[in-house]
């Protein structure tokens, strides 16, 4: 497949068959997309470096061994536990690399992808 396919999803809002309304997890549903579309990458926007190590550091690439370790020993935790997982996820279903950015920071997406260790964290 070629050329750069992408897709924002701003709101995640899944409808019952009773007209129920569900809250769906934004990352989940993004994972899921990036697995259908065999895409390469799949990059989540958030409002943190990345994966912070038990150093307080960044932590710039993981592979998924090394994030469920870290999930383990509960240096993973919170709110970057759905993240991680959808990142999981996503690589179980095709896609080659995920990447967790900071979304405040102007050019994250340039940034993270033509620098040599990017600004956030890779799970390959």
């Amino acid at each position: 497949m070629t050329g750069v396919q992408t897709c924002a999803l701003p709101i995640s809002i899944g409808v019952g068959n009773n007209g129920e309304t569900y809250n769906i997890n934004a990352d989940f549903v993004a994972c899921r997309i990036a697995a259908a579309l065999k895409a390469e990458k799949l990059i989540l926007l958030t409002d943190v470096e990345g994966i912070i190590g038990k150093d307080k550091s960044l932590l710039s690439t993981l592979t998924q061994k090394e994030v469920k370790y870290l999930i383990d020993k509960k240096v993973i935790r919170g709110g970057m536990i759905p993240k991680v997982q959808s990142c999981l996820e996503a690589l179980s279903g095709g896609v080659k690399k995920t990447h967790i950015i900071d979304g405040r920071i102007k050019h994250a997406v340039l940034l993270e992808i033509f620098t040599h260790e990017g600004i956030g964290t890779e799970i390959k």
